[in-house]
């Protein structure tokens, strides 16, 4: 009876302590887990701030080319206004600004200057 006793108690002991360590196994998964989520999740939070981060450099750099633009309608608009210059309705060729077309250079038969200009006033002619 007594060798019966100790074998039961024996056996108990056994299984009480398997099932020690089936607990410690299982709370060490629990506890890998919830630290690999709590990795998860603050590698998300770096990510989160960097696209964060980003997309403000983005809309920095976004605001400053309206700004600049802004600006050079601006001074285009104030150039118009202030010094207006021509601007035709379609592209043609200046009628006035090459020579009149019979090689006369301004000098008359004499050789000498005699006033008259060759249409565009760029080669020197008075």
């Amino acid at each position: 009876m007594a060798t019966c006793g100790l074998e039961k108690q024996l056996a108990e002991c056994c299984c009480a302590t398997q099932r020690g360590l089936d607990q410690v196994r299982f709370e060490a998964q629990q506890n890998k887990c919830e630290i690999m989520a709590n990795d998860t999740a603050n590698a998300q939070r770096v990510i989160d701030k960097m696209t964060c981060n980003e997309i403000q450099e983005l809309r920095d750099k976004l605001q400053d080319q309206r700004f600049e633009n802004s600006q050079l309608m601006q001074n285009s608009f104030l150039v118009n206004q202030l010094r207006p210059c021509p601007i035709p309705a379609y592209p043609s060729c200046n009628p006035w600004g090459c020579g009149n077309g019979f090689g006369f250079d301004g000098r008359g038969f004499d050789g000498r200057r005699d006033g008259f200009r060759d249409g565009c006033g760029c080669c020197g002619c008075i």
